[in-house]
């Protein structure tokens, strides 16, 4: 009888509730509140949905935009790719991690964090940041 290799991830939970520090190779990767970062970052990695709605503004304001605009935008929006990784200019450099979709329950699958994971990690090899100790990359999830 042939037994079958899993071949899954080896994925654990890391509550963001505290500080916690893990290194992949040389990048040193710190998970927990945005507002409890140890140092300065070049880079954070977010959850996010395929619509954008966890990085949304929850600030409502009255829209300069006639009604139509706004409505015929909404409804030609498109979903971002499950998996992917959007990258938000700025500093820190932002990597907004689709790995949920709301209209699923349960919202999230193993093999999108793993693939916005390795994006991440890919994006973040190619960049120029600084390799002084005092940088990193952060990871923070939406409270």
């Amino acid at each position: 009888m042939d037994e079958k290799k899993d071949n899954r991830p080896n994925l654990r939970v890391i509550r963001a509730t505290d500080l916690s520090q893990l290194a992949i190779g040389i990048v040193q990767i710190f998970v927990g509140p945005e507002t409890m970062s140890p140092y300065p970052v070049d880079a954070m990695v977010a959850e996010e949905d395929t619509f954008l709605v966890l990085s949304a503004d929850p600030e409502l304001s009255e829209s300069k935009e006639s009604p139509i605009k706004v409505l015929t935008e909404a409804l030609e929006a498109r979903p971002e790719t499950p998996g992917s990784v959007l990258i938000k200019d700025g500093h820190p450099l932002q990597f907004l991690a689709i790995v949920h979709d709301l209209d699923r329950e349960p919202s999230w699958k193993e093999e999108w964090i793993v693939s916005s994971s390795r994006g991440s990690s890919a994006r973040a090899k190619s960049e120029s940041f600084d390799r002084s100790p005092s940088h990193c990359l952060e990871l923070y999830t939406v409270p």
